[in-house]
């Protein structure tokens, strides 16, 4: 049955376009299928003749209830036809837009409701077309709606990032966050249909502003799961890292002091052969290039000597300086593992930035570790060229897999952090500088 004279009837278009143009919101960085822009197009369609042809049979809270559950899971299924992406991850941007979409009606209610601009409770539900819209109700319906969903996209739809894959474990969160949200639905329409023009105005106030906080509360659950799932992960790559770190300490480690040994025994050999059958200008210098691998690095701290002979030999064989100074017995409180990933990354991520330059005096790497009262200072700095962009307070990685990429300061913040200190990251007049401090335990 088709009631073209009734504002429901109508109003199922506009709640069409409203919630079309919440999911946009949230969508708009997901993969996007083949033929993308047919896709939209005739989703687009598919939607808005959904809607058309969704036939009121009734005016009432159930009828209603159901009209904007049935174009809300059309909605659903058509976002699944135009981006490549999982169910959960579809639901999960549907249901926050569709919380988007109801906060700012809920919104509007309210701020009409208290003062007077759209009058009758039983508005855009009613039998009869709405004879009693004006201009200040459309843009007071204009402006809730541009302001609310400015805002959700501010604090929520930004966070969605375009390939990242949303790990809901917990996905219980956001059914209850679905459930509140039905919920909040269902009331707002028996509000509608049981208030009257004499209800009064405190009472449909107070219903409204229960709503607006219940949505926001779904939409909290929702991304607080989010962030904590990504936290999570991150935890996990960086925990990942550190072990595979800690198995490349162990390696170098072995590796170095079988080259130690072999050299020094090779030292010794050419050294018997002296003044015999090879010239003593060429056995000096092949003693010399053999000693550049017995010219093990000696701070006092055997995992510090481990990593910084290891690249010192890479820096020597890319013509990079790497200047150390450095009293390693203040480390010792420190595990090996650790010590080889703080220090290994800081290395690393110095190298690949001074190799990056043209300028060959650009290409040093200075490292200092101190001790200043009680508290271990360690600082490494190195020249760098280009634009630095921040993420969550540390530069942003500039490789293009930033999922495996961009670990290295975080692994050091939270091998830092692990020992009650913290790092900071400073770039100043084309230096870039990582400080980390790091409380001594007592008679360090």
């Amino acid at each position: 049955m088709f009631l073209f004279d009734s504002s429901l009837f109508w109003y199922k278009l506009v709640f069409m376009g409203e919630l079309v143009a919440a999911e946009a919101l949230f969508v708009y960085r997901l993969k996007r299928r083949r033929l993308f822009a047919l896709r939209l197009l005739a989703a687009l369609l598919l939607a808005f003749a959904f809607a058309f042809l969704l036939p009121v049979v009734a005016f009432n809270e159930v009828w209603t209830i159901f009209l904007f559950l049935a174009m809300w899971a059309c909605s659903v299924l058509l976002l699944k036809l135009c981006f490549a992406e999982s169910w959960a991850k579809i639901l999960f941007c549907a249901l926050i837009a569709y919380t988007a979409q109801h906060i700012a009606y809920d919104v509007n209610n309210l701020l009409g409701t208290v003062t007077g601009l759209t009058q009758g409770v039983r508005g855009l539900y009613g039998e009869e077309l709405l004879g009693k819209v004006n201009g200040f109700s459309i843009i007071l319906y204009a402006d809730c709606y541009l302001v609310i969903y400015w805002l959700m996209w501010l604090f929520c739809g930004r966070r969605i990032r375009k390939g990242e894959e949303l790990s809901l474990k917990h996905i219980y969160l956001m059914v209850l966050a679905a459930v509140i949200l039905f919920i909040d639905v269902v009331l707002s329409i028996v509000i509608t249909y049981a208030a009257t023009e004499e209800t009064e105005q405190v009472w449909l106030v107070t219903c409204y502003l229960y709503n607006i906080i219940s949505c926001i509360l779904a939409a909290f659950l929702q991304f607080g799961m989010v962030n904590y799932r990504h936290m999570a992960q991150e935890l996990d790559i960086v925990q990942g890292l550190l072990y595979q770190q800690k198995e490349q300490y162990r390696i170098a480690k072995e590796n170095i002091d079988l080259i130690n040994i072999k050299c020094h025994d090779l030292k010794h050999q050419i050294r018997s052969l002296g003044g015999k059958t090879i010239d003593e200008g060429a056995l000096r210098e092949i003693e010399n290039v053999v000693g550049i691998y017995d010219a093990s690095v000696a701070t006092g701290n055997e995992a510090l000597d481990v990593i910084l002979t290891e690249k010192s030999l890479y820096c020597e064989k890319n013509g990079i300086r790497l200047c150390c100074v450095a009293d390693g017995a203040k480390l010792n409180f420190m595990s090996p593992a650790d010590l080889y990933a703080l220090f290994g990354n800081a290395i690393e991520n110095a190298i690949e930035s001074v190799q990056k330059l043209k300028q060959p005096e650009k290409q040093i790497i200075g490292l200092k570790v101190t001790a200043n009262g009680g508290t271990l200072v360690i600082h490494c700095e190195n020249y760098y060229d280009g634009q630095i962009e921040y993420e969550d307070g540390l530069p942003r990685t500039g490789k293009e897999d930033a999922r495996w990429h961009g670990f290295g300061l975080r692994s050091i913040r939270f091998i830092a952090e692990k020992y009650g200190g913290n790092m900071t990251v400073l770039p100043k007049e084309g230096v870039f500088n990582v400080n980390i401090a790091i409380p001594l335990p007592e008679g360090s």
